[in-house]
């Protein structure tokens, strides 16, 4: 039997056999659109699992799989795959299944002609196919997602130092050279905190979203640079008003998550409300919440349309396509079934207009690390199997009821 064939067998066992109840929706089924070896070789994918067999090499009470960490942040343009390989400390460049010879792969190291980064934890592409890297810039090693605390200095504490300034956004040409620089104020500047993530507008716009806690509660600070690397515009979720009236009910509002659309210079601010009795927000109480995903233009400096609100509701942001469709996730837990729901929810159109789709639970014997949509609202995954093996899987769609 051929590599791929066992690798594709071996996966068949991740999907857990639902029941055929009429009631539950139709699942996604998936695809492997690329796979390659755990390792540190040009051709291999970088994971903590030699840090963790060194650290638990005297137990054999641990179970590896349960700490496993590996690359997260990948894009992915024309049948290319982008990784930041934060443990080979380099951009892996690899094409998906089915490319061609245009779609050979390629190395951005840590260091180069003009330019050196320490760890990168961050990758994206802009249209133009231009390479977007979120580094550290010292070897102060932040930001690991080992999933688990240490004392052991070897061992990488994950919120040690995650707000000093030690990050910079690289940005390099498509074929891997490198153009410049953004810090905090752009371009030529200080180094910035660590950004939750980063992202780009069909205009070539850069933006940044940092987030803070003013006690409890979130705020989003989001930086756009322009093509030329120049800090553009600044907008902080501290200057949108808290508080807000329903009826005869107060409800104090805490900004969830925020993205910006591709097509205009606007964000969607995703917020959870909470009902406020007596000066006390009642947030144990679900008949007294309700949460809201809100357009607000920057050149109004407004929020200038509701998309919807909900009592229900507890969906997770997960992408804004480039057509401005919003995805949404959440975990759907029924007697009948157990999934994943994605919402794509089409903001230009006269009536809120969506597409439900569900994917299957993976099995736990599996590291899993989530979901992951492109640009074209592509819906993939990232499995590690064995201990050996990056794996990307690709749903293939399958509209479903609500």
């Amino acid at each position: 039997m051929k590599r791929h064939e066992v690798i594709f067998s071996c996966l068949m066992v991740l999907a857990i056999t639902l029941s055929s109840c009429t009631d539950r929706p139709n699942f996604m089924q998936y695809e492997i659109v690329f796979y390659a070896h755990l390792g540190t070789e040009t051709n291999e994918i970088g994971s903590n699992i030699p840090l963790l067999t060194n650290y638990y090499s005297n137990s054999s009470e641990v179970f590896i799989s349960d700490y496993i960490d590996t690359i997260r942040s990948f894009d992915i343009f024309r049948d290319k795959l982008y990784l930041a390989d934060k443990y080979n400390r380099r951009i892996s460049v690899f094409p998906l299944k089915g490319g061609g010879e245009e779609s050979k792969g390629f190395i951005i190291p840590s260091s180069g002609d003009g330019y050196s980064f320490n760890i990168p934890f961050q990758v994206i592409l802009n249209k133009y196919g231009e390479i977007f890297v979120v580094a550290s810039q010292s070897n102060i090693e932040a930001k690991y997602d080992t999933n688990f605390i240490s004392n052991d200095p070897n061992l990488i504490d994950t919120n040690a130092i995650k707000g000093s300034n030690n990050y910079y956004i690289y940005k390099f040409s498509p074929e891997g050279k490198f153009v410049y620089v953004i810090g905090n104020n752009g371009i030529h500047s200080e180094p910035m905190v660590y950004p939750e993530r980063i992202d780009t507008d069909l205009f070539d716009n850069l933006y940044a979203y940092y987030k803070t806690y003013d006690g409890d509660d979130p705020v989003w600070l989001v930086k756009r640079f322009s093509p030329s690397g120049e800090l553009s515009f600044e907008f902080s979720t501290r200057y949108i008003s808290a508080t807000n009236i329903k009826g005869t009910n107060l409800y104090v509002g805490r900004v969830g998550d925020i993205y910006n659309l591709k097509n205009d210079e606007r964000l969607i601010i995703y917020t959870d409300n909470y009902g406020i009795k007596n000066g006390i927000s009642n947030t144990g109480i679900p008949e007294n919440t309700y949460h809201s995903l809100d357009v607000y233009s920057i050149l109004q400096n407004a929020i200038t349309k509701n998309i919807f609100e909900s009592t229900k509701l507890m969906d997770q942001f997960l992408k804004v396509t480039r057509d401005d469709i919003l995805v949404l996730y959440s975990y759907v837990d029924k007697p009948q079934y157990r999934g994943i729901r994605f919402r794509f929810i089409d903001i230009n159109s006269p009536t809120t207009n969506e597409e439900i789709y569900y994917a299957p639970v993976l099995s736990d014997n599996t590291a899993n690390f989530g979901f992951n949509v492109d640009n074209d609202g592509n819906i993939y995954s990232i499995v590690v199997k064995d201990n050996s093996y990056y794996i990307l899987l690709k749903w293939i769609k399958v509209l479903s009821r609500k």
